[in-house]
């Protein structure tokens, strides 16, 4: 048996994403982001905020498999800076609702101040 101590589980993966989320505005226009990974288009994240793009753990670009439709409510676990609820935003419009959950307080507050300069 593995003696698994969930408590510093979850400060370990808190303060790894939460050091991307900190460490996003100092990453612009270094090479690994999700654009340059093959993940997302450049056209797609062309008119989102740096530090969302920067902030991306490169998962996956869930929007362009999810044929989302406008006024669909779309939930984002681990939402981190907010890519891809800002892509999935442009495809539900704005009847459309979308909502980010992430554990990582730096990861929230990245995320608002993003959705905030993009007026969502």
């Amino acid at each position: 048996m593995v003696n698994i101590d969930e408590k510093k589980i979850k400060e370990v993966v808190m303060e790894h994403y939460g050091g991307l989320a900190r460490g996003a505005r100092s990453q612009i226009g270094q090479a690994g982001t999700a654009p340059e990974m093959g993940l997302y288009s450049k056209e797609e994240v062309a008119a989102l905020p740096s530090e969302a793009v920067q902030a991306s753990a490169g998962c996956g670009n869930p929007t362009a498999l999810a044929s989302l439709k406008a006024g669909e409510t779309v939930v984002d676990f681990g939402s981190g800076g907010g890519i891809d609820c800002f892509l999935a935003a442009q495809q539900v419009g704005e009847g459309g609702r979308v909502i980010g959950i992430d554990m990582t307080p730096d990861m929230i507050a990245l995320a608002r101040k993003n959705r905030d300069k993009l007026g969502l």
